[in-house]
């Protein structure tokens, strides 16, 4: 499975990644940025098969949202283009060359443009109520699983009431600890990587106060996953 693109927590200044949200939410859900578009011109890739990222802020406790969709653009029906592997045409004053198969770069009968353009919202507020987990500044690069907040420095678990940050918590002595097993057996090769793996996982969750699932918030309304 590719990383999935993170969307970015700012706090105090800081800017974090949201590592998970709380099982069974969405912060993305509780608020309407405004966006409509028809679903088939979303860029999707396998980077981000949301369709999009957000990137959250607490100002004065309030919490607040951008969301960001990468849009895909229609150029020309099918059609008009049957049988050809590659065609040429001028829009917009560029060149764009369509190349390749046409059953993999058509959808809802139409070609697009292989460059895509973002719609981002306004900063929006969000009325949500429920606990995530942040973590950054650090070595960390992959944010799809809840242990991956143990290779940052920094990581807290937040809870909202209706968009209102209520409380805060230092997830540090799950990383302490996590670096101290690390150095002592967690990479040695007698210790099995299943093991190791269930190590972290447990170490992981061992602070947290609030449920989460296996699969985090980014794969979690796919039916696929």
């Amino acid at each position: 499975m590719t990383v999935q693109a993170a969307d970015s927590f700012s706090i105090e200044g800081k800017t974090f990644w949201l590592i998970d949200v709380e099982a069974g939410k969405q912060i993305i859900d509780c608020a309407d940025f405004g966006i409509k578009i028809d679903e088939s011109l979303l860029a999707l890739s396998t980077g981000c098969y949301r369709g999009y990222v957000a990137d959250y802020s607490v100002e004065q406790d309030i919490l607040y949202g951008v969301k960001r969709v990468e849009i895909s653009r229609r150029i020309m029906p099918i059609e008009n283009i049957r049988n050809r592997s590659m065609n040429n045409y001028h829009r917009n004053n560029r060149f764009v060359a369509i190349r390749g198969n046409i059953g993999q770069q058509r959808r809802g009968g139409y070609y697009y443009d292989p460059f895509s353009y973002t719609i981002e919202s306004e900063k929006t507020p969000i009325k949500y109520t429920g606990s995530c987990i942040i973590a950054g500044q650090g070595g960390g690069w992959n944010t799809d699983f809840i242990e991956c907040y143990l290779y940052y420095n920094e990581a807290y678990e937040l809870y909202y009431s209706d968009g209102l940050l209520v409380e805060t918590r230092s997830l540090k002595s799950a990383i302490n600890k996590f670096r101290n097993e690390e150095n002592a057996n967690i990479n040695k090769d007698e210790v099995d990587p299943s093991q190791r793996s269930q190590l972290r996982e447990d170490i992981a969750h061992s602070p947290l106060k609030y449920a989460y699932e296996c699969s985090t918030y980014k794969w979690r309304n796919n039916p696929d996953w």
